[in-house]
């Protein structure tokens, strides 16, 4: 892990990880909680098959501490016919707090009635 050292105000030096891995979670993580660092990538993969409508999507987040950076989806390693690709979502730890990151599976058009599916972690995030 790289490493960069900044001199701090009163002259202090303070160490700061300049690329640390992310924290990755997948739906074995619902429901967990995750203890991250100020700075600190998150990223949320789950499963997802859009060709059937269903779409994952965030539904509750402070988005003053843990801030959606990017919603990408990758292709499913299956080439075959309607296989689950992946829902990948990265957040970026922007403030020391505690926040409940949830996301729903649904059908954006009909509205809450179609959320069939939720994902929750709790991220609390220090500096």
């Amino acid at each position: 892990m790289a490493r960069r050292a900044l001199l701090g105000m009163a002259g202090t030096l303070i160490v700061r990880r300049a690329w640390a891995a992310p924290i990755v979670l997948d739906a074995r993580d619902n429901g967990s909680g995750v203890d991250a660092r100020v700075g600190d990538t998150i990223e949320v993969a789950l499963l997802e098959n859009a060709s059937t409508g269903y779409r994952w999507d965030t539904e509750n987040i402070d988005a003053r501490i843990l801030p959606l950076i990017e919603r990408t989806s990758r292709e499913p390693a299956n080439r075959m016919p309607g296989a689950p690709g992946e829902a990948v979502f990265r957040f970026r730890a922007a403030a020391a707090g505690s926040t409940i990151l949830t996301l729903k599976r649904w059908r954006p058009w009909l509205g809450d009635e179609s959320i069939v599916e939720r994902f929750a972690v709790t991220i609390v995030a220090a500096v």
